[in-house]
This record gives C-alpha cells, structure tokens and sequence, in this order.
C-alpha cells in the first residue's frame, strides 16, 4: 500500500524518512484505542512486536490516496522494514496532499 507520511513530525534518529515522502508500506493491522492507550493489534493479537520480537518504533502517521490514515512504523533497529496500522483518529497534516 502506497502510505505517504503526512503527521505532524518524524521520529527518526538516522533521518531515513522524510514528511511527504511516499513509500510502499504492508498494512498489518489497526491501532485499538482505550481511554488514555492504544495498542496495535496484528493478526487479531495486541503486539508490541513482530514475529522475530522487534519492537514496532513509530515514525509517523500518514495517509493513502483514498484519504484512510495510517500509524507507520518500522522494526527495532531494521528501518528499512515498515508496516503500518491503520488509525482512523491518527492527526494528519492537511497541508500535505497525496
């Protein structure tokens, strides 16, 4: 799925993305929310991890071409594995368009 991260800012440490940047991004679950959490949710499960136990890391929400909002995140320190979780209340910029 073609996510282009559109949230308010980056969390990266070795600047790998960028606000705008489109990028191919498996959707592998939802974001559940509580009243003061979240949790993501893949393959029906709360995780806070992949199969292998990297820690889902946010780097941003975004948006795809439909307009449906998305929390992408990548895999511990593998940031050139993302996948995002589909977030219907995730803030997106409007300034940034599709």
């Amino acid at each position: 799925m073609e996510i282009k991260l559109a949230g308010s800012k980056i969390s990266n440490n070795k600047e790998s993305f960028k606000l705008g940047d489109v990028y191919d991004v498996p959707v592998v679950g939802y974001i559940r929310h509580y009243r003061g959490a979240s949790a993501t949710v893949a393959n029906g499960k709360e995780r806070a991890s992949d199969e292998q136990g990297r820690s889902y890391i946010p780097i941003s929400n975004g948006v795809d071409r439909d307009g449906n909002k998305y929390l992408v995140c990548c895999h511990g320190k593998h940031t050139d594995i993302l996948s995002a979780f589909t977030n219907p209340e995730a803030y997106v910029d409007e300034n940034i368009k599709f």
